[in-house]
């Protein structure tokens, strides 16, 4: 079936559609609705493929990957991730179809093997507020029909065939979003501070990327909501903004595998009370930091600052306890109490530790373990 084809289809159940407003199948679902999702079945299968068995018969609110709302049997959610098999090859299908879907909130297509046909008319979905795009074949033309989505508020585009210079003229009309996952591709350019004007975001994923530059003081600091920050595995230099103390609901913090510099006080992170996830590994960072800075974070699971070989660990420069139970510490390749070579004697009261790594560090060979 032809994309034209499929289109004159939707418009024709979309009139009907006005017609039987609230008119249930004594089974269940929207019957409507239901018409559209075995057209999108056999989408979905074009070349032969055998996915989504279960969409044959019966009230449809009950097949694979289906849910509907309880008051009116519309669709409400679509998960339809990994449904077209590999070895149909690239799927060039419009994603207007899902706009006869009125009441959709969720839709997840992920690891479809989708890629970009043309110019997409999402603008029915009023309601869509999460869009799971990660692991197809978009490019960035997608992005402005993803403006047209009013109430998004997680999108994700992680492993697609993304690259040039962040879209932010796009990305900064979407000012409801928070979540927004842009890794995996190859974006290039610095990180606009523009990008502050995505007051609502809480979580932030760039990491896997080429991107370049420092981190935009004005724009990663205006995100006062943020919790998780991913910039791993970029090309990213400078010097950290000290404004990152101030985003004091961080849980995640990745910015590990770039190229950062400049001294790592402890005081950079003292505020980060919320810390779960830490990993500043493989920059090139230098100084000294405490151990004891971090005895409040009472969240934290993971620590990894491993790969600074200029960076000097401190543990027992003074007496404290910590009130985290981590799960994995990775100090390799650093400078562990430079003065004392002692083994951190915090170690002793983790119970949960799972990974542990404190190879590398120039200990003295000659003194005994403490």
């Amino acid at each position: 079936m032809t994309v034209k084809e499929l289109c004159i289809l939707i418009r024709f159940f979309d009139e009907a559609q006005n017609l039987v407003t609230g008119i249930l199948l004594s089974f269940g679902c929207l019957q409507t609705e239901r018409s559209i999702l075995l057209l999108l079945k056999a989408a979905i299968n074009d070349g032969g493929g055998s996915s989504l068995p279960s969409w044959r018969e019966g009230d449809c609110c009950r097949w694979e990957g289906v849910n509907c709302s309880s008051k009116t049997g519309a669709v409400r959610e679509l998960a339809l991730n990994a449904t077209r098999q590999a070895e149909l090859g690239y799927w060039y299908f419009n994603l207007s179809i899902f706009a006869s879907f009125k009441e959709l909130q969720r839709l997840d297509l992920s690891s479809n093997w989708l890629a970009l046909e043309g110019p997409e008319d999402l603008q029915g979905l009023r309601n869509l507020e999460s869009l799971d795009l990660s692991w197809n074949a978009y490019n960035t033309s997608i992005f402005p029909s993803l403006v047209t989505l009013p109430r998004l508020k997680a999108l994700s585009l992680q492993g697609n065939q993304l690259e040039g210079l962040l879209p932010i003229e796009e990305l900064s009309l979407m000012r409801k979003l928070e979540i927004l996952d842009l890794s995996e591709n190859k974006f290039t350019g610095g990180i606009p501070a523009s990008l502050g004007s995505l007051s609502s975001l809480e979580a932030l994923y760039l990491g896997h990327n080429l991107l370049n530059g420092s981190l935009a003081i004005q724009g990663i600091c205006r995100l006062q909501r943020l919790q998780e920050l991913d910039v791993g595995d970029n090309q990213l230099n400078g010097v950290l903004p000290t404004c990152l103390s101030t985003l004091s609901g961080l849980r995640m913090l990745d910015l590990s595998y770039n190229q950062f510099t400049g001294n790592l006080t402890s005081s950079l992170i003292t505020n980060l009370t919320s810390l779960e996830y830490l990993d500043l590994s493989n920059d090139r960072f230098h100084g000294s930091i405490s151990f004891s800075s971090l005895a409040n974070h009472t969240m934290l699971q993971l620590i990894d600052f491993s790969g600074n070989s200029k960076l000097e660990i401190e543990t027992e420069d003074c007496s404290w306890v910590p009130s985290f139970q981590l799960k994995a510490l990775s100090l390799s390749n650093c400078k562990i109490n430079k003065k004392s070579s002692a083994i951190p004697s915090f170690l002793s009261s983790q119970q949960q530790l799972e990974t542990l790594n404190l190879s590398h560090n120039r200990r003295n060979p000659n003194e005994p373990l403490q």
